[in-house]
């Protein structure tokens, strides 16, 4: 039986910036601008590092399945919540 913590989401990686721009576009919503920021611009008690995504391999290891892609996850999201314009 597993015990302690398991690490999920969904394969791929991107920024806040990239998935909040794929999701507006994939929802249609066009008149808004999103623009990237740098996380140096947010003052936060601990330094953070440039690059860091979820380790997925104990999540593989314990269910021997892969995580669909997080752009097909949005898509399924949206189309969930009639939200999406495809």
């Amino acid at each position: 039986s597993a015990r302690g913590i398991v690490n999920f989401a969904n394969s791929g990686d991107c920024t806040w910036f990239d998935l909040c721009r794929y999701s507006l576009k994939r929802a249609g919503i066009d008149h808004v601008t999103v623009e990237p920021v740098s996380s140096d611009r947010f003052k936060r008690p601990a330094r953070r590092p440039a690059y860091s995504v979820l380790s997925l391999e104990r999540f593989r290891k314990l269910t021997h399945s892969q995580p669909r892609h997080w752009k097909e996850a949005v898509d399924s999201f949206l189309k969930e919540i009639g939200a999406s314009a495809n």
